[in-house]
């Protein structure tokens, strides 16, 4: 049934039109978050650097290639880092966000597959599927944390988030609570982060991961605003449905969605199902291209060099 799901989430996939990028900032611009200081940070990451860097290898020659379905008549382009921009937060917007990325980062993403912490997330099952509970994992900083990325993919003009929007209602209901909750300094963000518990809005998302990978640098990157609610995200080792409203193909998953603040569910699937659909993605990809090629009159550009 979720292999079923999911196949209908890419069979309506559309290509997105180019979306304006942000008009170009520089020191003297506000920052994007609390929108009062001045965006002085630079190389900000758009997706945290931990949930990207299996992506680009383990040798001392990194590289992620960048694909675009507008774009296979031309090389490829490569980046030796995952996407980051230049004066969208200020310092302190920064430090409040690596407080929630390194929270996540410890507590979850280094835990997760490691068997020393299995008790943390247990397994649960319905016979086909498997999904871990995280016990350990305070759900409104999961959520704020998930929120923060979703803002940062809406408001970044890098290249692989520059056609990802969200409507700009749906992206302030995301801005506003992530703010709300906003401190430098880690011990005062625990600290008074039950106080602002109630305002931190209860999107229905669902999340899931592989049980294993093979070679990681075949995952994929890419925020999809062609769906919305749900809205699809790749990140990795990680995919995230996610929704500002509820809707039925969501529901018809009620184990693995995450609609209220008990512990956060994250889906455990085999290594196969893991392959099987970013193969699913792959193959979309192409075919797009394919369309867009043919539309141009264009073919790819590894045809016009190949002897």
């Amino acid at each position: 049934m979720l292999n079923k799901y999911l196949l209908y989430l890419l069979s309506k996939k559309k290509l997105c039109g180019n979306i304006l990028r942000n008009k170009i900032r520089d020191a003297n611009s506000d920052c994007l978050l609390c929108k009062q200081s001045k965006a002085l940070k630079t190389n900000s990451h758009i997706i945290p650097g931990f949930m990207t860097k299996s992506i680009l290898g383990n040798t001392n020659k990194k590289r992620v290639y960048l694909l675009g379905t507008d774009r296979m008549h031309k090389s490829a382009e490569y980046s030796q880092d995952t996407d980051k921009e230049d004066y969208i937060l200020c310092t302190s917007c920064e430090k409040y966000l690596s407080i929630l990325e390194t929270y996540i980062a410890n507590r979850l993403h280094d835990r997760l597959w490691n068997i020393r912490y299995e008790s943390q997330f247990p397994t649960y099952s319905n016979g086909e599927i498997k999904w871990r509970v995280c016990e350990q994992i305070d759900e409104s900083i999961f959520r704020l944390f998930f929120y923060s990325i979703i803002w940062r993919c809406h408001i970044a003009s890098t290249e692989v988030c520059k056609n990802f929007k969200l409507i700009e209602e749906e992206a302030e209901s995301i801005r506003v609570p992530l703010l709300a909750c906003k401190y430098d300094k880690h011990a005062d963000f625990i600290a008074n982060l039950p106080a602002y518990v109630d305002e931190i809005p209860i999107f229905p998302f669902i999340i899931f991961t592989a049980e294993n990978f093979g070679d990681r640098t075949k995952n994929i990157i890419s925020p999809n605003s062609s769906t919305r609610n749900p809205y699809e995200f790749i990140f990795n080792e990680y995919v995230l449905y996610f929704s500002f409203t509820n809707n039925e193909k969501q529901n018809e998953f009620q184990f693995l969605n995450n609609t209220d603040n008990s512990k956060i569910k994250i889906g455990f699937f085999s290594y196969k199902f893991w392959e099987t659909l970013r193969k699913q993605h792959m193959d979309f990809f192409v075919d797009v291209t394919k369309k867009n090629l043919k539309k141009r009159g264009e073919i790819p550009w590894g045809f016009k060099h190949d002897e």
